[in-house]
């Protein structure tokens, strides 16, 4: 009955509770405290890897493995998502799905922690010194996790649970990406507009699969429910658009344009019963 005793593996089956180099039980929260801790390290690199004569190779070192470690502790957490407990103990079933709340704080700290730019990772003290693409950087981490949380299987595995419904989950994810274009700094406004094309990219590929995606051992995902969530979720996108548009100008309002036109061609690719 000791909790503390259960043994879920080598951390590399799907149970979120057991992963390399993550312990506890709860991978968000550790997760939370983790990056309070890679905070207070990179504001320290400068002085803890100072060289003399200009050299900054022990802090390129080190820059890169808090970049590392910050990548870890999203993957533990988006590990939650569309994912299931496999259970040992005695007297309790062999597999039990994610707590619909773990789930939701899942895609709540990634929002959070990614996909509101974090801009703590590439000061400018530390950028000036090693010449780090920092935008590029940043969108490509923010890219490869939406396209993660995107993929015909998760979309396939929560539609097919009991707890987190699929509207729920599309609404929640929409609640991360979709926000107004309000902010003063220039690099997280770019960094959002990047990450809203590529939700908008996402969501061509998976209603508009390749030949290839069809053919491959993702193919049964595209034939599920999980289209018409989406083809209902792309109306919720499109309204948030039209609506922005509407109180935008200059390069925001052309974002929004571009937009509505990849919705509109998203849905002239749809194929039709001829």
């Amino acid at each position: 009955g000791n909790q503390r005793l259960w043994f879920g593996g080598e951390g590399r089956g799907e149970d979120p509770r057991s992963q390399t180099e993550d312990l506890g039980d709860n991978s968000v929260a550790a997760s939370a405290y983790g990056v309070k801790n890679l905070r207070r390290v990179m504001d320290a690199l400068p002085q803890w890897t100072h060289q003399d004569n200009d050299r900054y190779e022990d802090l390129q070192t080190m820059f890169r493995a808090v970049h590392d470690q910050f990548g870890r502790y999203l993957n533990h957490v988006a590990k939650n998502i569309g994912s299931r407990y496999n259970n040992n103990m005695p007297g309790e079933e062999p597999y039990v799905e994610v707590p619909v709340e773990r789930q939701r704080e899942a895609v709540a700290y990634i929002g959070e922690q990614l996909f509101d730019a974090p801009q703590w990772l590439y000061p400018d003290a530390i950028l000036t010194k090693l010449g780090t693409d920092a935008m590029g950087q940043q969108t490509a981490q923010q890219g490869n996790m939406l396209k993660r949380l995107m993929t015909p299987i998760i979309l396939y595995n929560i539609d097919n649970t009991k707890g987190y419904a699929l509207d729920t989950y599309l609404n929640d994810l929409f609640a991360q990406v979709w926000k107004p274009l309000d902010s003063t700094n220039d690099c997280k406004a770019k960094a959002r507009r990047q990450l809203q094309r590529t939700y908008v990219q996402n969501m061509n590929a998976l209603l508009n699969p390749s030949e290839a995606d069809l053919k491959g051992a993702s193919a049964r995902y595209y034939n599920t429910d999980a289209t018409l969530y989406l083809l209902q979720h792309l109306q919720q996108v499109e309204d948030f658009c039209q609506q922005q548009k509407k109180a935008a100008d200059g390069i925001n309002a052309l974002h929004y344009g571009e937009l509505l036109n990849d919705l509109k061609l998203i849905r002239e690719r749809r194929p039709t019963v001829k």
